[in-house]
């Protein structure tokens, strides 16, 4: 009898997968942040705000929107009184990019809200986001002295933009801005490049002609900001001319005709009167300065130079 031999082949498939687990998704921290801010009209001010999200479970995306507070539009944000005196400010991604964070009603892009991904985690995840509050100068001169208020929504969603869900636990944001009788008080002047916006810490301008030649111009732009009428004066160290700064000839000069405005302006004698107005808007009144070098021939060569003084009066 003949023996068939026969091979069983036994195949064991090993696979391992992570637990089925729900998503857990949400805030953590309170439902309620609190912003206190001193309003200052001569610089802009910024408030960091930071929320936190929670996860724990299998992967997933998430994005984070801001509503648009009181106003309802969130391109015009505004912080407002009892009364209805208007604040203007932004809420940014951040200072440099200055992305405007948006509702969903706004249909964002990935610029105008907040997003991230966790992976699977057993145990509880944590992440940051900080967003900016800015409330911009030189845009605006409140009305009135008082607390000016907003509150917007945060409000967390699972998934991505085209496919989202909402997480009803929102954060809420109020921020009171508390207007003094001395902030609503503005006298102030900058003197920048032909049409730069206002800079309060540009206060000095230097006109280097290098080798001088007659006729040849410098300009730029002085700035009023003033919640007030307002008078603009100019004075000159040297009455009005170039003077040699070195030894050899101290008693020698080189004109130089200044302009404001196209006028020119008569230096010789103290302090001259050069604009006025009333309140200026709260980007300010601008004043185009123009220095023309005149004629200087015969001259010997050397550095010349002389400082003119810009002094704002309110009224």
């Amino acid at each position: 009898m003949k023996k068939i031999a026969r091979r069983l082949l036994i195949v064991i498939l090993l696979s391992t997968a992570l637990p089925i687990q729900a998503q857990n998704l949400g805030w953590s921290g309170g439902s309620w942040i609190a912003n206190r801010i001193e309003y200052d009209a001569s610089r802009e001010l910024v408030l960091d705000i930071t929320v936190t999200v929670s996860h724990s479970g299998n992967a997933t995306p998430y994005f984070i929107v801001v509503t648009g507070g009181k106003e309802g539009n969130t391109s015009a944000r505004a912080l407002s009184t009892w009364n209805g005196e208007k604040l203007y400010y932004h809420i940014y991604d951040n200072v440099i990019d200055k992305n405007i964070l948006k509702d969903f009603s706004d249909n964002p892009g990935y610029a105008n809200v907040l997003s991230g991904s966790f992976n699977y985690s057993a145990s509880t995840q944590y992440r940051n986001h900080t967003f900016s509050l800015v409330i911009p100068v030189p845009a605006q001169f409140p009305s009135m002295a008082s607390e000016y208020s907003d509150s917007v929504n945060v409000i967390l969603y699972q998934g991505t933009l085209s496919s989202p869900t909402r997480l009803w636990n929102d954060r809420t944001v109020n921020t009171v801005a508390n207007v003094s009788v001395s902030s609503l008080q503005v006298c102030e002047v900058s003197i920048v490049d032909t049409n730069a916006p206002f800079d309060k810490t540009s206060t000095d301008k230097n006109f280097a002609f290098g080798t001088l030649t007659t006729g040849e111009k410098q300009s730029a732009d002085i700035i009023v900001r003033s919640t007030e009428p307002y008078e603009l004066r100019l004075n000159s160290d040297n009455n009005g001319v170039l003077a040699r700064t070195d030894a050899v000839d101290p008693g020698s000069t080189i004109p130089y005709y200044c302009y404001i405005n196209g006028s020119q302006v008569n230096l010789s004698s103290g302090y001259t009167q050069v604009a006025s107005g009333p309140e200026t808007p709260p980007e300010g009144d601008r004043h185009e300065i123009e220095i023309e070098i005149g004629d200087f021939w015969g001259i010997s060569t050397g550095d010349y130079e002389d400082i003119i003084y810009v002094e704002l009066i309110s009224q």
